[in-house]
């Protein structure tokens, strides 16, 4: 099993050697481009094998992401203080306690944005919070009216927020659901019953280990694996949690994400030749995760630190309609018809405002014409 540069790099994060003919500058290109960490998995024995000025490097980028680190949980600690002032709760996907519960080290995991999920009538009050914190939102949805916040809250599932201080992060990312598309992991972790785990706050919790398995599958897939630092999580969440894969099937079926882990699980396969859960049918799964994986792969090993431009988008939007018979679906069609710039260009009453779908298409090439 093979894969390019990025194939050989993920086997690297799982022990495995790297290929002397890459070059170090390679190397922390790939570094860069997958927002994963080299130095932690450059062994002792192994480190004669590289320059000075490289280990420097890659050991500078570490020392860097242990202070990101740092921030991260300076956060979170005033975010739980202002939760147990209110008597609330989140739940933080990804991010540190992924690295907590299931790395070697917390500081061995790229850290960057926090993604925290609340309950919706709660996401106000809480970006007023955030507010007072120094982060600002980068859309202006507390501008829209009534019925525009309504159809960007059902549309979306995220507001991002970027900040300023330097003892904090630079992004924060506040989920009122798990994904935009509600045909796919639509559970309320705040319903009474569901089993979350805990971290060292006592006001944060996490996705127990099936869910977040799956939905690090769902993050991933959805995103086209455009960075291996997610691909990582998967295995090393295996290595701590011993999952059993008809449990995961049966979980991942119920929630309407059984393809998503089918294909993360085949494109693990395939950079590695191993099965990462113990009794998956890797070789049953359908031809169209195959050919999926195939077109994944050109990428995963693209040099770009993020894909741009109008072909990119159409191309993951198609991609996006290929699961769960979404391209029959008209309510995933008219999500993309439509866009919150035309609200602010372009301001109509709510009664007429069945009139931003057919218009988008106008309304996209004044403000392209006028900019």
């Amino acid at each position: 099993m093979c894969g390019g540069d990025a194939g050989t790099i993920f086997k690297w994060l799982l022990d495995d050697v790297v290929s002397k003919n890459i070059e170090e500058s390679t190397l922390l290109d790939w570094e860069a481009r997958h927002r994963v960490l080299l130095y932690p998995f450059i062994l002792a024995n192994k480190r004669k094998l590289f320059s000075a000025d490289f280990l420097k490097l890659c050991r500078s980028n570490y020392l860097k992401n242990y202070a990101q680190v740092l921030q991260v949980e300076h956060f979170l600690q005033n975010f739980n203080e202002f939760l147990s002032a209110h008597s609330s709760h989140a739940i933080v996907l990804k991010g540190v306690p992924v690295a907590e519960n299931y790395y070697p080290d917390k500081f061995t995991r790229h850290s960057r944005d926090v993604d925290v999920l609340v309950e919706q009538h709660q996401v106000d009050f809480i970006a007023e919070w955030l507010k007072l914190e120094g982060f600002h939102l980068d859309s202006d949805y507390f501008l829209y009216n009534k019925k525009q916040q309504e159809v960007f809250l059902k549309n979306n599932h995220h507001f991002c927020f970027h900040g300023t201080n330097e003892r904090l992060p630079l992004i924060i990312e506040l989920h009122w659901k798990l994904r935009s598309n509600e045909d796919i992991c639509n559970i309320n972790p705040f319903d009474k019953g569901y089993s979350w785990l805990k971290t060292s706050y006592d006001h944060l919790f996490t996705l127990h280990h099936i869910d977040q398995f799956i939905y690090l599958c769902v993050h991933g897939t959805e995103h086209g694996w455009y960075r291996l630092k997610w691909l990582s999580d998967l295995p090393f969440l295996c290595q701590r949690i011993n999952l059993e894969w008809n449990c995961v099937k049966a979980r991942a079926h119920e929630l309407n994400a059984l393809e998503h882990v089918e294909l993360s699980l085949y494109l693990i396969h395939h950079f590695t030749g191993k099965i990462l859960i113990p009794g998956t049918e890797i070789h049953s799964f359908n031809k169209d995760i195959k050919i999926k994986v195939s077109k994944l792969l050109s990428r995963i090993n693209q040099s770009a630190l993020i894909e741009t431009g109008y072909l990119a988008a159409v191309r993951q939007i198609l991609f996006l309609s290929s699961f769960n018979n979404r391209k029959w679906s008209l309510n995933f069609w008219m999500k993309w018809s439509i866009s919150p710039a035309d609200w602010k260009s372009f301001p109509l009453p709510n009664c007429l405002f069945f009139l931003y779908y057919p218009m988008r298409p106008i309304f996209w090439l004044i403000r392209k014409s006028f900019r």
